[in-house]
This record gives structure tokens, sequence and C-alpha cells, in this order.
């Protein structure tokens, strides 16, 4: 916990001298795994699928929809990977054809480590994102706290990269098929406009 400790006095001072108020951002993900049974929890296949609906608080937010699916493995509960492919689709039609690999890896016994790899393809908006966050347990109910990280590499712009504190809170709902939900917060800063982002993220296990 003491890199959570570290980034927390960054953002302290970060914020007492900040010239520009922080981006405020608000996103809804939800997550689809259809897993074959194949009688034992080890090395199970399966579909995965992400959709997302970016920063609905952005003025003249033109993106609409990010929509991936692919290949599943969940090498035991505790752990899976996805290698998918889809597109962000915007307003005005303009589609961006996207490779996604996401995954969960949790080795180290109440830590989590979540990341994403993107790569887009159309020239003129191609970028190169990479993503991750790492948390534990904490002994309030069953808060997660931890730090994440968001890396954009652009092609003819200047790069975009952060780092700051995260907290996940599990919200107490019934979902279908055993769903979950859950919102997370963080603080980035950034080198070039930190962001507030909070988000729920909804689970669905088939």
């Amino acid at each position: 916990m003491r890199i959570v400790f570290v980034v927390l006095m960054l953002l302290a001072s970060r914020t007492l001298t900040a010239q520009e108020k922080p981006d405020l951002q608000l996103r809804f993900p939800t997550h689809i795994q259809s897993l074959s049974e194949n009688g034992c929890e080890l090395n199970i296949w399966g579909i995965g699928t992400w959709a997302v609906l970016p920063n609905v608080l952005a003025q003249g937010n033109n993106m609409a929809t990010l929509l991936v699916s692919g290949l599943l493995w969940q090498p035991d509960k505790a752990n899976w990977f996805e290698l998918m492919g889809g597109g962000r689709v915007n307003q005005d039609g303009y589609i961006d054809p996207i490779l996604n690999i996401r995954f969960l890896v949790s080795v180290i016994p109440k830590v989590a480590l979540l990341g994403e790899i993107q790569q887009s393809f159309r020239g003129e908006r191609r970028r190169f994102l990479w993503w991750l966050a790492a948390d534990t347990t904490t002994p309030l109910w069953k808060v997660r706290a931890g730090v994440e990280m968001e890396n954009i590499n652009f092609w003819g712009k200047k790069d975009s990269y952060g780092l700051g504190p995260r907290v996940t809170i599990p919200i107490p709902i019934k979902l279908p098929s055993g769903g979950k939900l859950a919102v997370a917060v963080t603080y980035q800063l950034r080198n070039d406009r930190d962001f507030v982002r909070m988000y729920t993220v909804t689970t669905f296990k088939f």
C-alpha cells in the first residue's frame, strides 16, 4: 500500500498547484463472459465481450460505443485472458476497427492485476493504448484500493500518459446469471490534463 500513499501525496501536491480543473469522466462498461462446460474449473474456453459507452459527460462527445468480442481463456477461477476484435462506432457513422486484449491476473493472494492493450487502425486517428490497474482488499467492507495507469501513444501528436489512485466499491445488487456490479473511481495525474474517472463495471457470466 506504500505506492498508494505516495500517489495520494503527489495528488494532494498537484491539486494545490494545478491551474486547470481535472476532466470529469463517467463511463459504463459491460463485460460478458460465456464459458464452455468441461466438467472442471481449469482451462475453460469461451467468448468474451465488452461494450463501453465512453465518457458521457464530455461536451461535444462524438464517440458513441466501443464493442469488442472474441476468444476467452480462463485457466482457473482467479485468472482470465481475452483476445478480441471489434470497433469504435461514432454517432456520425465513423468506424475505427480495433484489436483488444484484456486480462485479470491474481497470483498474489488478495492482489488483482487488470490490464488492457488496444490498437486502433484508422490512419487519421490511429493510436496504441495500454491500461493497467492493481488493487487489493481493505479492512473497509469489500472495498478494494490500489493504483491505475492509462497511456496512449498517438501517431502525429503528443502521447498521453498518467497514474493515480483507484478505489473499487462492490454494489450489493442481484443481477441475472450471477452478475456483479461495481463502481470504480480513479484520479489520474497526467502529462496533459488530469482526470477524475468514475465508471460502473457490470459483469455477466453464462
